[in-house]
């Protein structure tokens, strides 16, 4: 279908969990939204219906967890941890959409064909979340979920000698390229909130900031989507030689944007160093707006290695 991919790894992210086919993915999502009218009782007629606003949103996730692949037992005990914070948690679509704050309501877990020692190999999920607020978290609290979610590499058991091998290191690699630029999308999208609400208007070079952390969005938007499209082309591929030539691509591609993300990061670096006379918050928010875009400058970097890497060990 057009405008629609299909491969990428995260599906959507709740605070530092994120929801994908190497950790758990949902194969439906359920989302009501309701809206207040309570009836009046009226003699001798219908009952007379007031709008009194809106209750707060509800997300049902339904999904399964292979424990045998990839992510392993333990994500639904991740989620289970997260809840147990009693924290609203900020949630980020897979295409870095900030989607308000959320709270786990519940992790309902049931499981099947076990293995030995009462193992699941399967397990089923109902993740019931209930909106909290559309209140956008300091840029800050974003940068420390991504700061954990910055994790660029090749699977260690990939086989480099087969071609299935060197299909599945390419494509991993990739993914987690795509996995760790949602997260920086997600920080950059909280920082331009801030700074067009708290920076644009205090200081004289607020619109320079403001488009330095846009560019930072943007390129971490368009590594994601050449690592998505790493990861379809692996699908066709016919040798390791090829497998290895497509890690370059990415690796070529992330050369391309690395300029991109090192001027947004010292354009935010020199606006604040000019800006030291503003007031508290706007610094906070600078500060934490230079460190959103550092983290997309870590993520090109470790592309840059991991692909070479791979590029190298499979084309030599």
């Amino acid at each position: 279908m057009d405008g629609y991919t299909t491969g990428q790894t995260m599906m959507m992210q709740l605070g530092g969990y994120q929801f994908g086919i190497a950790t758990a993915a949902y194969q439906e999502l359920q989302r009501t939204s309701e809206y207040r009218w309570p009836s009046q009782d009226r003699f001798g007629q219908a009952g007379a219906l007031q709008f009194t606003g809106v209750t707060n949103e509800a997300i049902t996730l339904q999904g399964v967890v292979y424990p045998e692949y990839r992510g392993g037992g333990g994500q639904l005990d991740t989620l289970r941890a997260l809840a147990a914070q009693g924290q609203p948690q900020l949630m980020v679509a897979g295409n870095g959409t900030q989607l308000g704050r959320w709270v786990i309501e519940a992790v309902d877990e049931r499981q099947g064909t076990f293995a030995a020692e009462g193992l699941p190999r399967r397990q089923e999920f109902v993740l019931k979340l209930r909106k909290f607020d559309d209140v956008t978290p300091e840029p800050a609290s974003l940068v420390d979920a991504v700061a954990g979610g910055v994790d660029v590499g090749v699977p260690a058991d990939a086989d480099l000698s087969t071609l299935a091998g060197a299909k599945s290191a390419v494509a991993g690699m990739a993914q987690s390229v795509s996995d760790a630029a949602s997260s920086v999308m997600g920080a950059a999208s909280g920082a331009i909130a801030s700074v067009r609400a708290a920076v644009a208007p205090a200081i004289d070079a607020g619109q320079s900031a403001l488009g330095a952390i846009n560019r930072s969005f943007e390129t971490a938007r368009d590594l994601k989507r050449a690592a998505d499209s790493t990861v379809r082309q692996v699908q066709t591929i016919t040798s390791v030689f090829a497998a290895g030539q497509a890690a370059h691509g990415l690796f070529n591609k992330a050369v391309a944007l690395s300029s991109g993300a090192s001027s947004a990061t010292s354009v935010l670096t020199n606006v604040m160093g000019g800006a030291s006379g503003a007031g508290g918050s706007v610094m906070r928010v600078l500060a934490s707006a230079r460190a959103a875009s550092a983290q997309g400058e870590t993520v090109i970097r470790k592309t840059m290695a991991a692909s070479s890497d791979l590029y190298d060990k499979l084309t030599s």
